[in-house]
């Protein structure tokens, strides 16, 4: 078959439709066997390109269409046999600089192909051909033997271009412009095209046969050697399968010996021989595995972390199964008394890079991201790119846009639909949105959304990936520069962990800094005297399921999982984490669990050498270094084998199965056990082992679960605080305002001579920053500044002073800030004009201003409380007067109920309840009204934050639900 040199994917970014994958394997079906990747000033598919071509038997040909300085977009593909850095760099500076200089194209390392993007085909297609001869001749003087003509799409053009390469002495030959690899994705294509603006741009799809290309070249055989002769000369290759990593001294496996040594006196102060025997272990595995730079290098981030005052987290994944990591302080979970495998974290039989995520405050982690770049150098550290994909909502917009549905009614159509999910999971969820979706001209929309769903639209930034090279990054690394300035791999997590390159994820964790924040303004000693992680106020919450706010530990459903098992401590909640999750849920696994906890069902052990093993998760298989421990009991494997086998029956290898089935049961029955319990045994680790949990995550993430919760049943003022201060995330601040009020916590609105800028505890109660107000801005540090140490006295004290203008005046009127000059918030809305006006005049006269008594306002009556509702929803995005909702009178003749009367209505009782909805997932909805949270079944567009809801009672939720908004509350 003809080779491909002029193929793209979605990586070109709204200018083709496959995955780099998808091509090799359309292009490999049709018995292409040289494929060119030529996306648009862009390697992102490169890695995904060159693994999926070695699987197919295609040999890759790294390329990209590069935007060149005077000559349009060129084809540049790498000789065979090069290095990535000529491409690479061309690349780089179009992507950053928005073209390559033409000097990229010179020195004999890249061959360029000028196709139908190219200035020289524009010059041709307008009839200027001594321009386009020119420019054809100045690639030649810069490129020689390696520039070359492309025959793609145009036939009309393909006589000139023929002359044009005998004129000049360049080669020919045909590019089709591949951009699609199914017949029907021309109609994406097209869509694509269209959202880009770039509707009309050339492009074919792979032909049904491969002999339609060569007959479409036909006239022009020379073309076709052309073709043949240019992929023969390209090629390139990445260095996969190779490791490269900074060094962090002159002798990092001494300087991590003496670091570790320090540690494990620290550490264990007596009856060191096992820590001892462990790290000994670990260390050779490591120095073997050339990694000692990389626990270095994370100790370094982590100490600077600390020594600057910035909360670090306990550590997750599987690097708590290292005791060298413990020992450093990167992570802080004992993993010899917690049973925890360093294997399962680095194993000797496998080699891959360690990957160490660790969690920062969110609002500090950037000094840590800023710190290792000025620690490695710019040049040698990039934030790594993320992929947005379309979602349901996205492709549904974009492919009625691209079709010509009104605006009108693709906006309606979008607000039923959630960003999140699968369009077909969607539809199941929806009847009424299914029916719709099969009728003209509906199919059409949906059909073509559904090809888009999924695709890669644009790139974005990871939110903690950090790569460190040892060289430069121009080396190696595509970048593209993010929406926000920085400089970014082109590669996402998956591509610079298969190039081998350093990925450093430093994770901004919201929960880290309400702990922090409580914790400081306690009292670190006292907050550290009074901890226990059997600490009885913890364990009540836990028990009565009352940890909204709590790190991993707030959805509703975790919530619900609390109140069943009623948790006694710790190892409980780690339990929970591994617990709630779909898998485990789907499997019975959670009900298992919970009955047998409390004795309503025997523990089972299959046989009693695994009660050790299964014990403390009473005979259910719950974690991944269980699975390696019941493979070391029954079969004697080594902890390193045992994870290649837990690895290999969670990925269902069948190739790999085959043989370890055998070599399980083997080693089983030399150990006496038979060989119907080894089956049954594996068949068991094979069915719960894409179940099981990492338990090292589990462990660090339910340690600060546990600290978290103790922290709110202590200090309930402070955390509530603190998640507002935060703004957690989960749910919106409207919740953690309820809870605060649930709790008996009052929460005031800002005061502008009470409140700093962030949220804090005043007396007994809360008192909501200046921060909060929405369109403040910048105003809120003036106006703080402004107050000083004196405090306004009055209200024209506070013009005065403030200089506010009318805008933010009125939204601290509406939030209630002004409150404590002036309650009357008409009178302040009427004279907003008046206020913004007033000017301070020289110093005496601001003197004697203040002594005239307050300003003039208009005699009128304060508002009504829904009135003050809604004009403190627009300033503030929050209500704060439980009393508000209570007045609100239903629009259906139902009786009222409060969220938390709807546990105990007797089934099928219908009720109406006012709430804001602070949740939505899945056809499911969470409303909360100060008394509780209640779910809701309902799968519809959400009209409001605050809405009427009727449903019908049913097992302590509504179903059937339907919303209508509040009154003048109608929207976040």
């Amino acid at each position: 078959m003809l080779p491909l040199l002029n193929a793209r994917s979605y990586f070109s970014f709204l200018q083709a439709v496959p995955s780099p994958a998808e091509l090799v394997e359309a292009a490999a079906s049709l018995g292409c066997r040289e494929l060119a990747l030529t996306d648009v000033n862009s390697l992102h598919g490169a890695v995904e390109f060159v693994t999926a071509a070695h699987k197919a038997g295609v040999r890759p040909l790294l390329g990209a269409a590069v935007d060149c300085a005077g000559q349009g977009r060129l084809s540049l593909l790498l000789k065979r046999g090069g290095e990535p850095a000529p491409l690479v760099t061309a690349v780089n500076r179009a992507s950053l600089a928005g073209e390559a200089p033409l000097s990229c194209l010179a020195g004999g390392k890249l061959l360029v192909l000028a196709g139908e993007e190219s200035a020289i085909y524009r010059c041709l297609a307008g009839g200027d051909y001594p321009r386009a001869l020119a420019l054809a001749r100045e690639l030649k003087d810069l490129a020689g033997a390696d520039f070359w003509l492309g025959l793609a799409g145009n036939r009309a053009l393909w006589a000139a271009i023929g002359e044009l390469a005998r004129a000049v002495g360049a080669g020919v030959a045909a590019c089709p412009p591949v951009r699609w690899v199914q017949p029907k994705q021309e109609l994406a294509y097209r869509a694509l095209t269209a959202i880009a603006g770039l509707a009309g741009s050339p492009g074919v799809g792979l032909p049904a046969r491969p002999a339609e290309l060569e007959k479409l070249y036909s006239v022009f055989p020379e073309a076709v050697a052309g073709a043949r002769t240019l992929a023969e000369q390209a090629g390139g290759e990445l260095p996969l399968g190779k490791f490269f990593l900074p060094r962090f001294g002159q002798d990092d496996a001494a300087f991590l010996r003496s670091l570790c040594r320090r540690g494990l006196e620290r550490r264990y102060s007596r009856d060191r021989g096992e820590a001892e025997a462990r790290l000994a272990m670990e260390l050779e595995v490591i120095e073997a595995m050339g990694f000692s730079s990389y626990f270095l290098i994370c100790w370094d981030l982590v100490r600077f972390a600390r020594s600057q005052g910035i909360a670090v987290g306990p550590g997750r994944g599987s690097a708590g199964g290292s005791i060298v990591s413990y020992l450093l302080d990167i992570t802080r979970v004992d993993p010899l008394a917690h049973n925890l495998y360093f294997e399962r974290f680095l194993n000797p039989g496998r080699v891959s890079m360690p990957d160490i995520d660790m969690d920062f405050c969110y609002r500090r982690r950037d000094e840590v991201f800023a710190y290792a770049v000025q620690r490695y150098g710019r040049e040698h550290t990039c934030q790594i790119a993320a992929y947005s994909t379309f979602g349901p909502r996205g492709s549904l917009r974009d492919a009625g846009r691209a079709l010509g549905f009104p605006k009108g009614e693709v906006d309606a159509l979008c607000r039923r639909v959630p960003s999140h999910g699968r369009l077909a999971a969607i539809l199941q969820q929806d009847p009424q949105l299914a029916a719709q979706a099969a009728r003209p001209p509906w199919r059409r929309w949906f059909a073509l959304a559904a090809q888009l769903e999924g695709r890669v639209r644009h790139t974005s930034v990871h939110p903690g990936g950090l790569l460190i090279t040892p060289f430069l990054l121009n080396q190696l690394v595509p970048l593209f520069r993010s929406s926000g300035g920085d400089v970014c791999s082109q590669w996402d997590k998956d591509g610079v962990e298969a190039m081998g390159l350093l990925k450093m994820d430093l994770l901004a964790v919201r929960g880290l800094t309400v702990n922090q924040q409580v914790t400081l303004q306690v009292g670190r000693a006292r907050v550290a005297r009074r901890y226990s992680p059997r600490d009885p106020a913890a364990l009540r919450l836990l028990q009565r399921g009352e940890t909204l706010g709590c790190f991993q530990l707030e959805s509703e459903g975790m919530r619900a999982l609390m109140k069943r098992l009623r948790p006694r401590g710790v190892e409980d909640v780690i339990a929970l984490l591994s617990l709630y999750r779909p898998g485990p849920w789907q499997a019975g696994m959670v009900e298992r669990y919970i009955r047998r906890r409390h004795g309503l069902e025997p523990v089972e052990y299959w046989h009693p050498d695994l009660e050790p093993v299964l014990r403390d998760t009473y005979g259910v298989l719950l974690y991944q270094e269980q699975v390696m421990q019941v493979a070391q009991v029954i079969a004697g494997y080594s902890p390193a084998e045992a994870d290649m086998l837990r690895r290999a029956v969670a990925k269902l290898r069948r190739g790999e199965m085959q043989e370890l089935t055998r070599e399980f049961c083997t080693r089983a029955r030399q150990r006496g056990y038979t060989g119907e319990l080894a089956r049954q045994l594996l068949d068991i680790l094979i069915e719960f082992s894409g179940y099981a949990f990492n338990r090292a995550h589990s462990a660090a993430y339910g340690h600060l679960a546990m600290f978290t919760v103790f922290l709110k049943a202590r200090w309930p003022a402070h955390f509530c605080a603190a998640l507002l201060a935060t703004r957690m995330g989960y749910y919106p601040p409207q919740t953690y305002v309820n809870e605060a009020i649930r709790l008996g916590i009052p929460v005031l609105p800002p005061c502008v001579n009470k409140s700093g800028l962030g949220t804090r505890v005043e007396g007994k109660a809360i008192r909501l920053g200046l921060d909060y107000v929405r369109g403040l801005g910048a105003d809120a540090a003036r106006l703080i500044q402004a107050r000083g140490k004196t405090p306004f006295s009055c209200l024209r004290d506070f013009v005065v002073r403030a200089q506010l203008g009318e805008a933010a005046l009125r939204a601290l009127v509406q939030a209630g800030a002004l409150d404590c000059l002036e309650p009357n918030r008409r009178k302040l809305l009427a004279a907003l004009p008046v206020l913004a006006a007033v000017r301070p005049g020289p110093p005496d006269l601001v003197g004697q201003l203040r002594e005239t008594g307050p300003l003039l306002l208009p005699d009128l009556p304060d508002l009504n409380p829904a009135r003050k509702a809604a004009g403190m929803f627009a300033s503030l995005g929050l209500v704060l007067d439980p009393d508000w909702l209570a007045a609100q009178r239903p629009p259906w003749d139902l009786p009222r109920v409060t969220a938390a009367d709807v546990a105990a209505l007797p089934r099928g009782r219908q009720v109406v309840v006012a709430a804001a909805v602070v949740n939505r997932r899945y056809g499911n909805i969470t409303l909360d009204d100060f008394s509780a949270q209640v779910q809701a079944r309902y799968p519809g567009p959400i009209p409001a934050f605050w809405v009427w809801a009727r449903g019908r009672a049913e097992a302590g939720r509504l179903v059937d639900a339907e919303l209508r908004p509040l009154e003048g509350v109608l929207t976040r």
